[in-house]
C-alpha cells in the first residue's frame, strides 16, 4: 500500500455545487469492484453499534443525509466532503488540500473560517497527478467562493447556463446565489445553528408569489399558488420542530430557494431592466415578426389563421428565456384537442 505521507497534494480545481456528481454515482449492482457478503446473522445482533466497520479518522463524523447518502465532515477544520475519509491516504489529502486553500486566503477572510467542499473525483489516481475538487462556503453572506481566478469559459466549459457572463459584481452575486442554496441542500445535517431569517423569507417570498400568480397573468414566480399553499403548509407544520427534523428542514428549504434565485437570476431581480412580468415585451415583438407579406397571407388563408394565432402563444410561453409548467399543458391540451378534432371530425373527438 503506498504511504499517505507520499501522497503529496492534489491539484486543486474549482467546481461550483451544481458539478455535484450526487445524483450521478454507480447504484449498489452497478459496481464493478466486489463486495464480500455475509449471510449469516449473529446472535443477539440489537444494531446498538457498528463493530465490523472501520472506525472514522479522529475529527471526522458521518452524516446521512435525508435522500439516502451520506457525506462526511471534519468539525475542526471545516471540511466537507463526499469522500470516506477511512479510504487509505484520503484524510491526509483533504487536510493538505485545505492547508494549501488556506494559505491563499487574506487574513480577514481567514478569520472567518469559512467551510471548505473537498472532493476526490476518482480516487484511483491519489497523488499530485490526480484532482481534488474544492470551492468556499460563506453562511452569512449566502455565497461560494474559490481562491483563485475562475474562467466561466475554460473552467465551467460545458456546464449549460449554471454561470453565465455577468455584467457587475451585483449580475455576478445573482447567479451565484442558487450555487449556495444546493450546497445547503446537499450537505445540510451539519449546520451548528439554524437559518430562522431564511425560513421567514422565504414564507414572505411564497406568499407574495401566491397571491402574484392569482392576480397576474403574466406573473414571473415559478411556482403556482397551489404549489405556494403546498409549500407554506409544510413550512407551517415543520416550524419548531426538534433538531432531529432541521435537516430535512434546510434540505427542501434550501431546494426552494435554489428554485426560486434562479428564476430570479433569469428575470434579473434586482438588477437594471429586471422582467417583472412574462408578457413584458411580448407585442412588440410579435408585430415585428407578423409583418404583412403575400406568403404570409397565404399560408395564413391555407391554416385558417391558425399558424399565426399558435405562433403567438408559443412566442407568449418562451417568452423571457422560460416556459413555466402550468402555462404549458393547457397550451398542449388544447393543441391536442384542435389536432384531435382536425383528423377525426367533431363526431368522433370525443370518442
Amino acid at each position: 500500500m503506498e504511504d499517505p505521507a507520499s501522497l503529496g497534494v492534489c491539484k486543486l480545481t474549482p467546481t461550483p455545487p451544481s458539478f455535484n456528481d450526487k445524483y450521478g454515482t454507480p447504484l449498489a449492482m452497478e459496481r464493478v469492484a466486489s463486495v464480500q457478503t455475509k449471510t449469516t446473522i449473529p446472535a443477539l445482533t440489537r444494531f446498538t453499534s457498528s463493530p465490523d466497520e472501520i472506525p472514522l479518522p479522529s475529527g471526522w463524523v458521518e452524516h446521512l443525509h435525508p435522500e439516502g447518502n451520506v457525506y462526511y465532515q471534519h468539525a475542526k477544520t471545516g471540511i466537507v466532503s463526499d469522500t470516506d475519509p477511512r479510504r487509505a491516504g484520503v484524510a491526509v489529502i483533504l487536510e493538505k488540500a485545505l492547508e494549501t486553500i488556506r494559505s491563499r486566503l487574506p487574513p480577514d477572510t481567514k478569520a472567518d473560517n469559512p467551510e471548505v467542499y473537498l472532493n476526490i473525483p476518482d480516487l484511483s489516481r491519489l497523488g499530485p497527478v490526480g484532482s481534488i475538487k474544492y470551492y468556499l462556503v460563506d453562511y452569512d453572506s449566502r455565497s461560494i467562493f474559490w481562491v483563485e481566478d475562475l474562467d466561466i469559459l475554460t473552467d465551467l466549459a460545458n456546464s449549460g447556463s449554471v454561470v453565465e457572463p455577468f455584467q457587475s459584481t451585483r449580475h455576478l452575486r445573482s447567479g451565484i446565489t442558487p450555487e449556495f442554496w444546493m450546497h445547503v441542500e446537499y450537505y445540510p445535517c451539519h449546520q451548528s445553528t439554524y437559518d430562522d431569517r431564511a425560513e421567514k423569507e422565504l414564507v414572505a417570498v411564497l406568499r407574495h408569489g401566491c397571491v402574484d400568480d392569482t392576480t397576474a397573468p403574466g406573473s414571473v414566480f415559478p411556482y403556482s399558488a397551489d404549489e405556494c399553499m403546498l409549500y407554506l403548509k409544510l413550512l407551517e407544520r415543520l416550524h419548531g420542530n426538534d433538531e432531529s427534523t432541521e435537516s430535512y428542514r434546510r434540505s427542501w428549504i434550501g431546494r426552494l430557494w435554489a428554485s426560486v434565485c434562479r428564476s430570479r437570476h433569469i428575470n434579473r431581480h434586482g438588477l437594471p431592466y429586471s422582467r417583472v412580468d412574462r408578457l413584458q415585451g411580448l407585442d412588440s415583438y410579435l408585430m415585428h415578426h407578423n409583418r404583412l407579406s403575400v406568403a404570409m397571407t397565404l399560408g395564413e388563408m391555407l391554416c385558417l389563421g391558425m399558424s399565426k394565432r399558435t405562433f403567438a402563444q408559443l412566442t407568449e410561453l418562451w417568452n423571457g428565456r422560460i416556459v413555466y409548467q402550468r402555462h404549458w399543458q393547457p397550451f398542449i391540451e388544447r393543441q391536442r384537442s384542435e389536432w384531435r378534432w382536425i383528423a377525426l371530425g367533431p363526431r368522433d373527438r370525443d370518442a
